[in-house]
């Protein structure tokens, strides 16, 4: 199963990416914050925020759409050629629109927030149609199974220019123009660098397709408002939190809410190579090897994300303590949140999976589902209860968008993430948590990092014992091998294999 390694290799390229992505961004705030004032550092988070939202928007569902279409169509150049022209000619259109409208309805945007933000609404209104053209060359260059191009462009030279032209910012004590400039001209250094690169490694002959531009928003645009939708999700429960109770509960949840949400990060890193990979297999025909590659790659992920979730579900207060003593209380809410995106792990990339056999409208379905649960379970559960209410809520509607769209994926298309020997590893976890829970250790480091050991430990014997070893397993041992240049042979005498 030389694709299902293909998929972990993009998604370690991917996590390595957004790593070194999460410390650019934040060592570019904590420069800001040192540059310019508290208030005016709120600006710029405020005018970021809706610079974000429109953002999303204006791409109009093709940063899913454009992968899936690129890689199922790979084989034929010609439609090949309209698709990448058409992505193009609707990314320049979008960008142009919704950069008039930003621009021009700054001074609106700023009377309804209360604050001065006219002027940095205006220059991050300026990066737009640039970020969206970005943003769909990226998206192009992910449907030929190039996920070091997002790492590159976006991940390190973006946000490398951002870094250094901040901490020129800050060193020579300029002002906060200047910081709203620096994030205007990274965007545009990235822009033009992806154009070089585009117009140098894909043979592009830019044609207008009326026909191929409709056909490209009519899939793309369900996804557009499934993504609306999730960020719906993503947000309800904090906004509603703030709604009917105090901030000081935001806080304790938002805490919960930021360690809950690392849970699904390798789910996410996977998907990235899965769309474009799962499409080109589907564009084939081959089912069998299509629902194979969903439940290896389900394994896999599900595996190297449950050690890291024990360590949240049974020590909360320990995981929340790196917030500081105050949040412990957030506890009982970081278990319920845990458990709706572990869910959600253990149940695979079925969203993706829905994407990929062109069932977006599903996928938008089935997210609706999830976005009506959770600000219903939302409203009736946090007066009653509080943060642990609200993530009671977003678990349950998780689950439940989930259990749909995976329920719906198996209708239309068969795919399924449980094989013998991974149902085998359901249960060798749902029983080690089971016994810790029962045996409820002392909250502290040390037997946080036995728990830890212990749990691979076990894992590793059960699976020898068990006789859970699946072909696909072998040949990534190998593929590690040969990436790392280094004989894992203990591992193999360990795994008999």
């Amino acid at each position: 199963m030389v694709r299902a390694i293909h998929i972990a290799k993009g998604a370690g390229i991917i996590f390595i990416g957004s790593a070194l992505g999460v410390c650019f961004r934040l060592v570019s705030k904590i420069l800001i914050a040192r540059t310019v004032s508290l208030s005016e550092f709120g600006i710029y988070s405020l005018a970021s925020t809706i610079f974000s939202v429109i953002f999303v928007i204006s791409l109009l569902g093709l940063e899913e759409g454009v992968p899936r279409q690129v890689a199922y169509f790979r084989k034929a150049k010609e439609k090949l050629n309209k698709i990448i022209s058409s992505s193009i000619i609707i990314s320049i259109l979008s960008g142009s629109l919704f950069f008039s409208l930003l621009f021009l309805f700054s001074r609106q945007l700023s009377l309804i927030f209360g604050e001065d933000l006219e002027m940095a609404i205006r220059i991050f209104s300026l990066a737009l149609p640039f970020s969206v053209l970005s943003s769909v060359f990226l998206a192009i260059c992910r449907g030929f199974e190039k996920p070091e191009i997002k790492v590159y462009f976006s991940d390190i030279l973006k946000n490398s220019i951002f870094v250094f032209l901040l901490l020129l910012v800050f060193l020579f004590r300029l002002s906060f123009f200047e910081v709203l400039l620096s994030y205007l001209i990274s965007t545009l250094v990235t822009f033009l660098a992806l154009i070089l690169y585009i117009r140098k490694s894909i043979d592009l002959r830019l044609q207008v397709d009326l026909g191929e531009i409709l056909s490209l928003l009519s899939f793309s645009l369900p996804l557009l408002i499934a993504i609306i939708l999730g960020m719906v999700m993503a947000w309800t429960d904090t906004l509603m939190l703030g709604y009917f109770r105090e901030a000081k509960e935001v806080g304790l949840y938002s805490a919960a809410h930021s360690l809950a949400g690392l849970i699904p990060i390798f789910l996410s890193c996977a998907g990235y190579m899965y769309v474009p990979v799962a499409s080109q297999i589907y564009s084939e025909g081959s089912m069998k090897e299509l629902r194979r590659t969903y439940q290896i790659i389900t394994k896999w992920i599900f595996s190297v994300t449950a050690p890291f979730f024990l360590i949240v579900f049974l020590f909360p207060e320990v995981a929340l303590y790196v917030f500081g003593a105050n949040y412990v209380g957030a506890s009982n809410a970081l278990r319920l949140l845990a458990l709706g995106y572990m869910f959600h792990v253990a149940m695979g990339l079925n969203g993706a999976s829905l994407i990929v056999v062109g069932g977006g409208k599903l996928l938008m379905y089935m997210t609706l589902i999830g976005a009506l649960s959770n600000v219903a379970l939302n409203t009736i559960l946090i007066p009653m209860y509080g943060i642990t209410g609200a993530a009671l809520a977003t678990s349950s509607s998780y689950i439940l968008a989930n259990l749909s769209a995976s329920l719906k994926l198996f209708k239309i298309s068969g795919i399924q993430p449980f094989t013998k020997n991974y149902l085998k590893s359901l249960l060798m976890f749902i029983a080690f948590l089971a016994l810790m829970s029962l045996i409820n250790p002392n909250k502290n480091l040390i037997v946080v990092g036995l728990t830890f050991i212990a749990y691979n430990l076990a894992y590793l014997v059960f699976i020898i014992l068990s006789k859970s070893i699946d072909f696909e397993d072998v040949e990534l041992l190998q593929a590690l091998e040969k990436r790392l240049g280094i004989n894992l042979w203990i591992i193999r005498k360990i795994l008999r294999i």
